[in-house]
């Protein structure tokens, strides 16, 4: 069952067959894709950013901590959850990407399991955010 509170999604991802693949899976869940972007800049991709309710980030959308890099811009210019994706990823860059919070990690190649998965435990960590505000 879709959350409501996480129907619309941008996706950061440098490969485009690996972004169409990701849309095309959380399309037939039912959500909906506000962009695709292969990084953002802000404040010029503010507008994109405001209208997603969730972001699904690569971790490695140049090598293994540009995606991290990349979080925590984003954390610093708007509150957003999100949804990490990748590779599996050595230690240090795990204990990086726990320090940036992110809601959820699927690891590639996902299906729709897994993506229905991460989306729930997003939806349950916001309903546990909201309740303790």
């Amino acid at each position: 069952m879709m959350n409501q509170n996480l129907r619309n999604i941008l996706i950061i991802e440098r490969q485009m067959i690996v972004a169409t693949d990701l849309t095309l899976q959380l399309l037939k869940l039912g959500y909906c894709i506000t962009g695709i972007r292969s990084w953002l800049t802000m404040p010029e991709d503010q507008n994109i950013l405001e209208q997603s309710d969730i972001v699904f980030l690569s971790v490695d959308i140049y090598d293994e901590l540009d995606g991290l890099i990349l979080a925590e811009s984003i954390k610093d210019f708007i509150e957003k959850p999100i949804i990490f994706f990748g590779n599996s990823m050595r230690k240090s860059g795990f204990d990086r990407m726990c320090a940036v919070d992110p809601f959820a990690f699927i690891t590639k190649p996902f299906d729709s399991v897994a993506l229905r998965r991460g989306l729930d435990a997003a939806a349950h960590r916001m309903t546990a955010l909201d309740v303790k505000q």
